[in-house]
């Protein structure tokens, strides 16, 4: 079912109230005015009767004929009505006439001289005075209605027509400030719609109007951006949820790829071994040497699959850790396992590299970046640990001058499992692809933060940032370097 305009429902009930009510008022009106006239034509009779006596010097009805010449003519102008008729009836006939012509029947002058008083007869429209006197002598004054019932006629003319142009007038009106009203309620409905049928990016413009529409739009307006705002945190969260899924599902499978390798490699020197084709001089050897690296290499797996875990590090764990220490140590590890290589330190004496953080965990971002750099830096390259204070924060490099890393792939070499198809290939035991996953992770534990460069010449330089402490320590001595 069509619904009506809101216009129109505030149009017609207005106009028809404003009508039943003129309406009322006229008949109110009309009423007054014809009680009004009438009371002026019966002024006019008494009027007409009281100068009729005057001028015959007898009252009504002695039964002398009143002379037509010396007729009263009344005050026409007054009355607005036309010359009283005035008749004298003795035994049911006129006896006497003066005035205008008669206008009656001889039935109803024995009607009327049957009567007295004041009264309204139809045919013809005659407002009557009748008069009895003692001698039985009846008068008659009559005066007619028609000028009065053709003014009542304009009367009511003038009334349908001034209210014809009163509702005309006021109907306009109404109309244009329904208009007005409706026009800003049209545009956003409008604007509602577009919204309703999915486009979230219509925009509800403040309407020129009263403050309730000016409201109105606000309302909708704040809806419409709460609806958006709504709508993309669903949709970053479904895209969050999918990477996230997809993120899991990549993870589970580089674990258990990972995983494989190891296990595969045990089972198999087990089976050999079961199967007694380790008889051979140095082959049992030579299997448990491999079952070694494979256990070693599982151990480490699993160690660092538990570090990416750990969300964060008890605040007890940390203190003031001296990197340079920390440094030191961690070269003398990479040299030793690493002896091809020339691994350098290089600070400021008078450098403050003193951070709040744990020392063990410093220790092992700083061996898995020396560790990478060192895989990466070529055979009899070198490797340089720099540690710059920049106010607030601590700098650590670690310099290489191999391959380097492709600029498209500096933010994934720091997902777990990620590996280059060349440079971190499983060839010359490369690892699981987690190291760089830790010191992101460690760097994020601690309010810092992990990056890659290209190192003038070729090359990679990893930079560890790791907020400062104030207080200064003593190098504890089992970090000390001869």
């Amino acid at each position: 079912m069509k619904r009506p305009s809101l216009r129109v429902l505030i149009l017609i009930p207005t106009l028809l109230t404003m009508t039943a009510a003129f309406g009322a008022f006229a008949v109110y009106v009309d009423g007054v005015e014809r009680t009004n006239r009438i009371a002026d034509v019966d002024e006019e009779l008494v009027r007409a009767a009281q100068t009729g006596t005057e001028r015959t010097g007898a009252p009504p009805g002695n039964g002398d004929a009143l002379d037509v010449a010396e007729a009263p003519s009344g005050d026409d102008d007054v009355a607005g009505v036309d010359p009283p008729v005035q008749l004298v009836v003795r035994d049911g006939e006129i006896i006497g006439q003066a005035g205008g012509d008669n206008p009656f029947s001889v039935a109803t002058v024995l009607s009327l001289s049957e009567r007295e008083g004041v009264r309204t007869i139809e045919d013809p429209r005659y407002r009557v005075r009748v008069i009895r006197s003692e001698d039985g002598t009846v008068s008659i004054t009559a005066l007619s209605l028609a000028t009065i019932d053709a003014a009542r006629s304009d009367f009511r003319r003038a009334l349908v027509g001034g209210g014809l142009l009163i509702l005309a007038a006021a109907g306009l009106v109404i109309w244009l400030v329904t208009r007005m009203l409706v026009r800003p309620l049209a545009a956003m409905a409008a604007s509602s719609t577009l919204v309703a049928e999915g486009d979230l990016d219509a925009k509800i413009d403040p309407p020129r109007g009263g403050r309730e529409t000016a409201t109105l739009a606000a309302d909708l307006e704040r809806m419409v951006n709460r609806l958006r705002a709504t709508i993309t945190d669903r949709e970053v969260a479904a895209e969050e949820a999918t990477e996230a899924r997809d993120a899991m599902q990549r993870f589970l499978a580089d674990v258990s790829h990972e995983l494989r390798t190891p296990l595969t490699a045990l089972k198999g020197y087990s089976d050999l071994y079961a199967g007694h084709m380790l008889d051979e001089p140095g082959a049992l050897e030579r299997a448990m040497e491999r079952v070694g690296d494979e256990s070693d290499r599982l151990a480490r797996l699993v160690a660092d699959m538990l570090q990416l875990a750990r969300q964060d590090l008890p605040s007890a764990d940390r203190g003031a850790v001296d990197v340079c220490h920390v440094a030191e140590a961690v070269i003398d590890d990479l040299r030793a396992a690493n002896p091809e290589h020339r691994i350098e330190l290089r600070v400021d004496d008078e450098a403050d590299a003193v951070v709040t953080a744990n020392a063990g965990q410093v220790h092992q971002a700083l061996l898995n970046l020396g560790s990478n750099a060192c895989h990466h830096a070529g055979p009899d390259a070198s490797v340089e640990f720099e540690i710059e204070p920049a106010g607030t924060v601590l700098l650590v490099r670690v310099v290489d001058h191999g391959s380097g890393v492709d600029p498209a792939e500096r933010t994934r070499i720091f997902q777990p499992f990620y590996r280059p198809d060349d440079s971190r290939s499983r060839h010359r035991q490369g690892g699981a692809g987690l190291g760089l996953a830790v010191v992101e992770r460690i760097a994020t534990q601690h309010g810092g933060d992990v990056s890659v460069s290209t190192t003038p010449g070729g090359g990679a330089t990893f930079t560890l940032t790791l907020p400062r402490s104030l207080q200064p320590v003593e190098p504890p001595p089992s970090l000390e370097v001869s």
